[in-house]
């Protein structure tokens, strides 16, 4: 999942800064890296049925992606 997930955004930083959206970097790729095995983690803990995983690994890519960037 992780990995899925880093790929994409990978692709969609190079996609947008194709078009001069962004300007593709390390420093990028490697908070999306971190991002994306937080989302991963969070949506593999067994709380998760207690928890609706829509909102945790939301919740967690949000706050995490507001402090990484």
């Amino acid at each position: 999942m992780a990995l899925a997930g880093f790929l994409a955004s990978i692709g969609y930083m190079y996609y947008f800064g194709s078009f001069g959206y962004v300007q593709p970097s390390w420093k990028m790729a490697l908070g999306f890296f971190f991002v994306s095995v937080a989302s991963a983690l969070v949506e593999s803990l067994p709380i998760s049925s207690d928890l609706d995983d829509n909102l945790t690994v939301t919740l967690t890519s949000v706050l995490l992606g507001c402090f990484v960037f």
